[in-house]
């Protein structure tokens, strides 16, 4: 089970060691009960960086530089930007990017995205997949048995 409270969060975009702009997102912290048997379970089939625990969250929505932090706090506060918790329901590869992530089918997700698109008079042709990034992917020495344990 994932317990989820949204957040906004920055990542800083960096010129060498200075600090030029932040880009923000609304994310949801993820608590994963069994990731270290998750990262166990995988250590022979696949290699690369593991998202620690601490930094797991399910991305609801990129806005990058498009508002000022104030607007986002203003706008996101609304009491109408409310989910429940959530299940991880299967795992997936995005073989392009390289990238295993845990899905999960919560409709409430699926909703929030939409009310937060309206909010901020955004549409996105992309169809919305709830997911939460374990790793980013360096080697993949046992191709079957990770395609195995995957959907």
């Amino acid at each position: 089970i994932v317990s989820i409270s949204l957040s906004l969060k920055a990542t800083g975009v960096f010129r060498g060691a200075l600090k030029i702009m932040d880009r923000f997102f609304l994310a949801m912290p993820v608590t994963l009960f069994d990731y270290k048997r998750l990262q166990s379970d995988f250590e022979q089939s696949v290699h690369g960086r593991w998202t620690p625990q601490p930094n797991l969250h399910l991305t609801l929505q990129f806005f990058g530089q498009r508002y000022k932090k104030e607007f986002l706090i203003t706008t996101l506060s609304a009491p109408h930007l409310k989910t429940e918790d959530s299940e991880l329901k299967s795992l997936a590869l995005l073989k392009k990017n390289r990238i295993l992530y845990a899905k999960t089918q919560n409709t409430s997700l699926s909703s929030l995205f939409l009310r937060v698109q309206n909010a901020f008079g955004l549409f996105d042709a992309r169809e919305f997949t709830p997911h939460v990034t374990l790793m980013r992917i360096t080697n993949i020495p046992h191709n079957e048995l990770l395609q195995k344990r995957v959907l």
